[in-house]
């Protein structure tokens, strides 16, 4: 079943493995709402999983293999809000189509942060091991 999973780009630098269209990748994959990749790209986004390596479930979450097919590159900018914390601003995504993903995409304007990866994969049934 082919599926759309939200990489975070923390996650990528933190212990994410490369990866390109047509590989197979394993991933632990936990339902996820599309409301925050809405507001940040301003339209309807529709994202049913995200890849997680560092949730308290995640040693319940068997891996899952799932073929690469599509890969975006999301890129927004920040602002500092009213609680002093940097927040990505809303309507201020934008998505790049690209052909591999090693967590570091260029920024396609300057001031342009990465936030992480909208990949579309066609799943397969749990894996044994990554």
């Amino acid at each position: 079943m082919e599926q759309t999973i939200w990489l975070d780009a923390w996650q990528m630098h933190c212990c994410g493995r490369p990866f390109r269209i047509g590989s197979t990748v394993s991933w632990r994959l936990f339902e996820m709402s599309s409301e925050n990749l809405s507001d940040l790209l301003g339209r309807d986004v529709t994202v049913h999983l995200r890849q997680e390596s560092h949730d308290t479930e995640f040693d319940r979450v068997p891996y899952t293999e799932a073929v690469v097919t599509a890969i975006g590159a999301v890129h927004c900018r920040y602002a500092l809000g009213e609680d002093g914390y940097l927040r990505a601003q809303p309507g201020s995504g934008v998505m790049s189509t690209v052909d591999s993903a090693d967590g570091y995409p260029a920024a396609p304007s300057d001031g342009m942060e990465f936030v992480g990866y909208l990949v579309t994969a066609t799943c397969r049934a749990p894996a044994v091991s990554p």
